[in-house]
């Protein structure tokens, strides 16, 4: 088996990076998969795939992601809370089935990565970068765990 210390590991960045490309969870796979060193979906380990022990592990992330994003776009606006019914459409819509309607508001947001460096102007943000951080370190740790449980180099 590998060993850990010197293994690829998945850290917070490499999540983060993947903000952008949340709706190709294949994507989100490859980038990973590589990241980890695998680098062929069908390496086959006790008869499964990579392609699928990988897809198990990652899919809560597309979750996570979409979740911390609905988050930043709520703080960012926390100033229509003044309008609650502005507010609460705007957070309804963000959590909506409808991928389009979600969509359309995070587009509108544009780059939030501005956002988050503004803790001097909203305390919620440090706040917020902890709990997103404990969520992240969650499901990398258990990707990482993944890596060796399932595959030997």
């Amino acid at each position: 088996m590998a060993s850990l210390i010197n293994s690829p590991k998945i850290f917070n960045s490499d999540l983060v990076m993947l903000f952008e490309k949340l709706d190709d969870i294949i994507h989100v796979i490859t980038v990973l998969s590589n990241k980890l060193g695998f680098n062929n979906f069908t390496e086959k380990n006790n008869g499964k795939e990579a392609k699928n022990i990988i897809l198990n592990k990652v899919s809560p992330i597309k979750e996570i992601i979409h979740k911390t994003i609905v988050d930043m776009i709520l703080i960012k606006n926390e100033p229509l809370k003044k309008n609650p019914k502005e507010y609460k459409a705007m957070k309804k819509d963000l959590n909506s089935n409808d991928k389009n309607v979600s969509q359309m508001w995070i587009e509108k947001e544009g780059d939030l990565s501005l956002f988050l460096n503004n803790e001097n102007e909203n305390p919620n943000v440090s706040k917020f970068k902890k709990k997103m951080d404990l969520k992240m370190r969650r499901i990398i740790k258990t990707i990482n765990k993944a890596k060796f449980t399932y595959f030997k180099k």
